[in-house]
């Protein structure tokens, strides 16, 4: 949605790419997709000029709203922060532990086994389980503008033995993450849920024998904080955590 909303407001796909940042085949390729699923173009297109379709147009209306001010989860590699600061979200659904001096860190929503995703011919496709200490001898993907304690709390930089964890391609979307991952790549340690909603067949998920599920709570600002919000931390709390 976010790759729809920009180019729905530069209406020119090489801009879209720069801001993003992704390649203009990249941008090309999501936005094809996307009109397969809903079986109409969304944009006209011509050798001079890019122009929503009605269709995309409602979209367009419907996306702004629902991504105006509401609750939103953390898909993409991104600052806990940033989306509350700039007034994208309200409240944020990240994983945790969260250090930030004017972030309210609430209940947790839920916690996540962890999984190692490798593609089908690598050669720990075959194992029944990973481990921590694998991931010194494969590299993992890096993201981008996220502080360092967040990100080490998703992958650690070392493993319980101290050998280094080597964080290397920078990546801002799942999909160019399992796709480093299915060329072999790299290896990338992810919550149990990635593999329900990015099952792909060309890429094995092996469980963790020795990693900690991982926790995601609900964020917002403390200056943002109101009746709203605190309900439905409260309601949270009352359900407690849902452990998948």
């Amino acid at each position: 949605m976010e790759i729809f909303l920009t180019l729905a407001e530069e209406l020119h796909f090489g801009r879209t790419a720069e801001r993003l940042p992704l390649t203009h085949a990249r941008v090309s390729q999501v936005i094809k997709k996307q009109e397969r699923a809903i079986g109409s173009d969304l944009f006209y297109r011509t050798s001079r000029r890019v122009r929503l379709t009605p269709i995309g147009e409602q979209l367009g209306t419907i996306s702004g709203r629902s991504t105006g001010n509401c609750t939103r989860a953390c898909g993409e590699p991104a600052s806990p922060s940033r989306v509350l600061r700039d007034g994208t979200a309200d409240v944020l659904v990240a994983w945790l532990p969260v250090e930030e001096p004017d972030l309210i860190v609430g209940p947790v929503l839920f916690t996540d086994p962890r999984v190692l995703a490798v593609s089908v011919d690598h050669e720990l496709a075959t194992r029944p389980a990973a481990s921590i200490e694998m991931l010194a001898d494969f590299q993992h993907t890096d993201a981008p503008q996220v502080p360092d304690y967040w990100a080490d709390g998703f992958v650690p930089p070392h493993t319980p033995r101290g050998h280094r964890i080597v964080r290397g391609p920078l990546v801002t979307h799942m999909e160019d993450l399992l796709s480093l991952v299915s060329l072999g790549e790299v290896v990338n340690a992810l919550p149990a849920h990635s593999a329900r909603y990015w099952n792909r067949p060309d890429i094995t998920w092996l469980p963790f024998a020795d990693f900690e599920p991982l926790s995601h709570g609900l964020l917002w600002r403390a200056e943002s904080e109101n009746a709203a919000i605190r309900a439905l931390a409260q309601t949270v709390r009352d359900f407690g955590p849902l452990h998948l």
